[in-house]
């Protein structure tokens, strides 16, 4: 990383698209939404990370899951039934 080098970017999430992740960055606070999207790029970067993405337990999940409450609890059981 370069010291004091940022990306800027500039999302839209189209409601109809995207419904649960609409509704998730919706609900929140403007000035807090940047830092959700980027808490669910994170949480999408280390379930690529870790080889996941080709796991049963996410296999189901797609980009806008990312942002529903009841995810984690899935994915969660999905890989305790894989051990």
């Amino acid at each position: 990383f370069r010291e004091g080098v940022t990306v800027k970017v500039l999302v839209t999430i189209n409601p109809n698209a995207n419904p649960e992740l609409y509704a998730d960055i919706e609900r929140i606070n403007s000035r807090d939404r940047a830092e959700r999207v980027r808490t669910l790029a994170t949480m999408a970067v280390v379930i690529s990370q870790l080889g996941l993405q080709n796991s049963s337990a996410v296999a189901y999940i797609s980009a806008s899951d990312l942002a529903s409450e009841s995810t984690l609890s899935k994915l969660k059981s999905s890989l305790a039934s894989e051990d």
